[in-house]
């Protein structure tokens, strides 16, 4: 996450979330997820406190990506849905800017299973 010229400083990004379901089934001999409930809003976990932020989501359309800070909120809301699908990672670089949250970036790759250990792994 960046920051646009109206802030002097990097601001405390009190929550990042995202409008989604966070129930599902699957059924792993067809492959087929079936998701659980309504959308909400859920809290994404900061990796590294007002500049990343990262979660492991079922594969679906998610919506609105809202940001709390200070007493404002800033938010975006996508022209496209943008799906989330098995097997890829999804980067979604976010400005705060004018009073909204505006897509600098956005990359889809695949995981990579690590020999070793046989744990999916982010390429870089």
């Amino acid at each position: 996450m960046d920051f646009g010229s109206e802030f002097s400083q990097v601001p405390i990004v009190s929550s990042l979330e995202v409008n989604a379901i966070i129930e599902g089934t699957v059924n792993y001999l067809s492959k087929e997820i079936t998701l659980v409930g309504i959308s909400q809003d859920i809290s994404i976990p900061a990796v590294s406190p007002n500049k990343e932020y990262s979660s492991v989501m079922i594969p679906q359309a998610i919506g609105v990506i809202t940001a709390k800070i200070g007493n404002k909120t800033y938010k975006f809301f996508p022209n496209k849905s943008i799906i989330l699908k098995p097997g890829k990672n999804f980067v979604l670089g976010l400005t705060v800017k004018d009073n909204k949250l505006i897509p600098i970036n956005f990359s889809i790759t695949d995981w990579i299973i690590e020999k070793s250990t046989g744990e999916a792994i982010q390429v870089k």
